[in-house]
């Protein structure tokens, strides 16, 4: 029977029943909501670790896996839509629970609904990082979700696979799966100056970013940076600024090494950025050594080490 949270009911939709052929996702876009399936490609996925279906308006989004120190699954998942429009999202479980909690407690939702293993809201409000924890197990029972704003910014260069505009010196990986090991040495894509990189929604790369003497150097968009290899996956390094990097998530799986870091810079900014490392120890989300006027907004880390170090050397 259903058990109702807030004094509101919603209809019951087919993803309101847990299926495994629902964890990678399916890609759907119109002008409220965008979705896209785990492309092809991308190995680091168990399905017995996606304990989770997860759709928006009924459209499924993405069900990303790690396995942290307590050998429990860590999900979660990432989708677009626009903010200030209603949307309902509705999270199934692969197993029954008793009791959850939706965190931080002060998000901006309503109309929380519960039927069976599904747990039913909604929303207006993007860009908000949100966590489900079922009968308090902060240990393996929850799932993170990071709902973003569309990117109306996005420059759209290509609707699959990578190119470089000379004109505005932007990479731009457009959605699918991008092996950077088997394009640049040691997987490692370097920007310099004013050079750009966008990773668009849906896009995965599978490799690391690195900035150096960054002067105007931009990397954004909506896709997810991973690596299995003990790789810092994105550091700025001696760079004067600007340096902006916004709207991506980056998943160290499994690797026992900093996640992203900043060093000897100044004017560096953060906004609206997505950290899963679940290994132990050294999966420090964010470092931050000898910088200076810089700021990092809207972060969300989920390190089994460090999630922000702020690090100098004496003088």
């Amino acid at each position: 029977e259903r058990v109702s949270v807030a004094m509101a009911t919603v209809s019951r939709p087919e993803t309101w029943a847990y299926s495994t052929a629902n964890v990678n996702g399916e890609n759907y876009a119109d002008d409220k909501v965008v979705t896209h399936a785990v492309p092809s490609g991308y190995a680091y996925n168990g399905d017995a670790t996606r304990k989770f279906n997860v759709a928006v308006n009924g459209h499924y989004a993405p069900t990303y896996s790690d396995v942290n120190f307590w050998n429990s699954a860590v999900n979660f998942t990432m989708f677009e839509f626009e903010n200030g429009e209603e949307v309902c999202i509705d999270v199934v479980r692969d197993q029954g629970f008793t009791t959850f909690r939706i965190l931080p407690h002060d998000l901006d939702i309503y109309d929380v609904v519960r039927e069976g293993n599904c747990i039913s809201f909604k929303t207006r409000k993007a860009d908000q990082k949100m966590t489900i924890v079922y009968d308090e197990d902060y240990h393996g029972g929850f799932i993170h979700m990071f709902p973003s704003s569309i990117d109306h910014s996005d420059p759209k260069l290509a609707t699959s696979g990578y190119v470089y505009d000379e004109a505005s010196k932007t990479h731009y990986f457009a959605p699918g799966y991008h092996n950077l090991y088997s394009s640049y040495d040691n997987g490692m894509l370097e920007i310099k100056d004013d050079t750009k990189v966008y990773v668009a929604s849906g896009a995965v790369l599978n490799g690391i970013l690195r900035v150096s003497g960054g002067n105007g150097a931009k990397i954004s968009g909506r896709g997810l940076v991973a690596t299995n290899q003990q790789n810092i996956l994105l550091s700025v390094d001696w760079s004067g600024g600007p340096v902006d990097v916004e709207g991506l998530t980056f998943h160290g799986h499994r690797a026992q090494c900093w996640t992203t870091c900043v060093s000897n810079c100044y004017n560096v900014h953060f906004k609206n950025i997505n950290i899963v490392s679940t290994r132990c120890v050294s999966s420090d989300g964010l470092d931050a050594a000898n910088t200076s006027n810089s700021t990092f907004e809207n972060m969300f880390i989920h390190s089994a080490d460090d999630a922000i170090a702020v690090k100098g050397n004496p003088k």
